[in-house]
């Protein structure tokens, strides 16, 4: 299987950008047109690498939810070895 290639400076950018946009003025107020403005490109760049608003929105909820899961899963690893703690001191 071919390595995965990186993603673009402009992708980066579009993600980075949209995040600011719906965290400041939300989702349904933000237009692709914003989008853009903020990352300095022209409609058809960002149609070419999103077709559609919902499309970044789901790259970001996407990570939202890997971050997400690193947190629970390094919580149940602290849990995990806390127990192990606690039962060694009282054997």
């Amino acid at each position: 299987m071919a390595a995965r290639k990186p993603k673009s400076d402009t992708y980066n950018q579009i993600i980075e950008g949209s995040k600011e946009l719906f965290y400041n003025y939300g989702y349904k107020k933000t237009r692709y047109k914003d989008i853009c403005n903020v990352v300095d490109i022209s409609p058809g760049t960002l149609h070419y690498f999103f077709k559609k608003k919902e499309l970044i929105a789901a790259v970001i909820l996407d990570d939202i939810a890997k971050d997400l899961h690193k947190i629970i899963y390094g919580l149940n690893r602290i849990h995990s070895n806390l127990r192990y703690l606690f039962i060694l001191e009282y054997i």
